[in-house]
């Protein structure tokens, strides 16, 4: 039998010196090498070229090689959060190449199968293409690309065996499969080493002809960049019964910046802008419930609970109070108030509501209900546990989704966007403020929502306990998997997107022409994130849309005649939702064509936020959220 079992990481890079090209496997933190990355750190070898998808982050992963300066040219997709990456490209200190993710998933397979070149539509019109042949096939315009490969690939699996073979766990998997094949040596280090014959046949994703060296790797960290969880089950598990003397409070909110740390951040940054913006109805009734008749029991203001924002909140006795102003008459928002009740009264608060007329003339007799509700309820509290029973339902009202005559929040974006998704489609969110879009899909829906890391069929997060490192989304968030799900590398992956297999994309904008061009990748001279997937995603999707903000934060347009910000796609945006509207992009560059208003928006204020051809369709309506 053909061993290549190498004792450890040490011995297994100990041929790798100064100005070598490496390629190394992993998708942000999920399924680097570990082992091998440290030995390079301590051994100190230096001027490498390094091929990944990223550099990990700051302290861990190839960002300690970053920091070691040892690294002399990255050959990457995406910058992501690792400062010090983005910091040396900027200051011109590190090499950078970066490429369409697809397009570097696809370079790498060919240069493992001996394909010096193809063609491929991601990037096409923007600076990817620059001293590129360009050709024509079947109308449509695609980039010539060459092969890329290594003095060695690094990659890391879940199990091995002494000849070589590979199985990789969840979206692990990602690059490692072909690099394995585009290294002149491949080493390869597993979570389990096993003896040949050990590995089923029908489940080896690498056959061990790719691989020169293995080693059973240990003490892997596994560091999870987005940890995000499901609410934890009452008491550890415990089935809490609803009964008058045990409420459900749901009190504690820290677990849902755990839990969801990107919709806790919207909802911690509105809940701030209210705080400070109170109505004249909210100050009166603030001062009155910090006021010495209500002492001993605090009140707080805009807290978040669930995903809800609630006006006022004793947490001591349970009891939430709401002031509801004019826009709570719209029906919509009586149904969407009402849900949001259920849920808090079904863990074991009680809700009152108040209106602004109430509050500004029976203000003493509002106060006394409160302190009547205070006494029948705080008899019911002793020795309760700050506990939580579940999240509240998909889709739940409790987040704001607009301010009458300002605009459609974030989470008003992707709700409204969320009606766009047909059933029994394939969609791929992005990142940001689309993958909220998850949380409103009608239940009716049936959709597969595809991750371009390697995962068809993303579930919900999962519970603490269930928690896995190696089964993440593009977001780096960790995910579980629904049912008839299926798991593969990244070249499969933009496979799926590149011959048009996904039917609705929708991602993010920094910029969005009236031709349909989007720009969303950088920022010169200030920020580089990197294209990511987004250049193969707008290249290849039957159908795009965006969701962004209509304006910067300086008040200028971000939708314009002609993108001033590098090009991510040419003429591929079908539509837009912003906060302010919903508008298509009408084909041969006739501009963009207004559809829907935001509740209490007008065509005006639209006409004046957009600087693009707008026209204004004749049956232009209000949205309905």
């Amino acid at each position: 039998m053909i061993s290549k079992v190498v004792k450890n990481s040490e011995e297994a890079i100990a041929d790798i010196g100064d100005g070598s090209i490496l390629m190394l496997g992993g998708f942000g933190l999920c399924g680097i090498p570990e082992n091998c990355i440290q030995s390079l750190v301590e051994k100190g070898v230096k001027n490498l070229t390094c091929i990944s998808n990223n550099a990990g982050v700051d302290d861990f992963g190839i960002g300690l090689m970053l920091q070691n300066r040892q690294v002399k040219k990255m050959i990457s997709s995406y910058v992501g959060e690792n400062k010090e990456f983005e910091r040396q490209l900027l200051s011109g200190e590190l090499e950078v190449e970066l490429i369409p993710q697809g397009t570097l998933a696809e370079r790498i397979r060919a240069g493992g199968a001996g394909i010096p070149a193809f063609f491929t539509p991601a990037g096409v019109g923007t600076e990817v293409a620059q001293g590129k042949q360009v050709e024509e096939f079947d109308g449509k315009k695609y980039l010539k690309e060459a092969w890329l490969r290594a003095d060695f690939s690094i990659i890391k699996a879940w199990k091995g065996d002494k000849s070589g073979n590979l199985v990789f766990k969840g979206t692990a998997r990602n690059f490692s499969p072909m690099m394995a094949a585009a290294g002149k040596i491949c080493i390869a280090e597993v979570e389990e080493l096993v003896e040949t014959g050990e590995l089923n046949p029908n489940e080896i994703h690498v056959p061990g002809i790719y691989v020169q060296m293995i080693f059973q790797g240990e003490n892997y960290q596994k560091r999870i960049e987005q940890r995000t969880t499901a609410p934890p089950a009452p008491d550890g598990g415990a089935d809490i019964q609803s009964d008058k003397d045990n409420p459900k409070l749901l009190r504690n909110s820290s677990y849902w910046q755990k839990a969801d740390p990107f919709t806790y951040g919207l909802l911690k940054e509105y809940s701030i802008k209210m705080r400070n913006n109170p109505t004249n109805a909210e100050k009166i009734m603030w001062e009155g419930l910090c006021g010495k008749k209500l002492d001993g029991f605090k009140f707080r203001r805009q807290h978040i609970i669930g995903q809800y924002i609630t006006d006022f909140v004793c947490l001591k006795v349970g009891l939430i109070i709401e002031i509801d102003g004019l826009i709570h008459q719209l029906p919509e928002n009586q149904s969407s108030d009402l849900e949001r009740t259920n849920w808090l009264e079904g863990q074991g608060f009680k809700v009152i509501r108040f209106s602004n007329h109430e509050v500004f003339t029976q203000y003493e007799s509002v106060l006394e209900k409160i302190l009547q509700e205070i006494e029948k309820h705080k008899e019911n509290i002793s020795g309760i546990k700050n506990t939580i029973k579940v999240a509240p339902p998909s889709g739940a009202g409790g987040a704001v989704f607009f301010e009458l005559g300002i605009g459609l929040t974030k989470f008003g974006i992707a709700k409204r966007i969320s009606q766009e998704i047909k059933n029994n489609s394939y969609a791929n969110l992005g990142i940001g403020i689309p993958t909220l879009v998850a949380n409103y899909i009608p239940k009716e829906i049936n959709v597969m929502l595809q991750s371009e890391n390697g995962l068809l069929g993303i579930g919900p997060f999962p519970k603490e306990e269930n928690v896995d490192a190696d089964l993440i989304n593009a977001g780096k968030q960790t995910v579980t998997m629904q049912a008839g799900s299926a798991l593969f590398d990244s070249a499969e992956s933009f496979a799926m997107i590149r011959g048009e297999h996904v039917d609705l994309t929708i991602l993010g904008a920094m910029e969005v022409s009236e031709n349909g061009d989007i720009a969303n990748w950088k920022i010169p001279g200030k920020m580089v994130k990197g294209m990511g997937g987004a250049m193969d995603l707008v290249a290849s999707a039957k159908n795009i849309i965006v969701a962004m903000q209509h304006v910067s934060k300086d008040g200028k347009s971000k939708l314009l005649e002609k993108c001033t910000l590098p090009i991510t796609g040419l003429r591929c945006v079908k539509k837009i939702v912003t906060e302010l509207c919903v508008i298509e992009v009408l084909p041969d560059g006739k501009g963009f064509n207004l559809l829907e208003l935001a509740p209490g928006i007008t065509k005006e204020q639209v006409q004046a936020a957009t600087e693009g051809k707008l026209r204004i369709d004749s049956e232009l309506k209000e949205m309905k959220l």
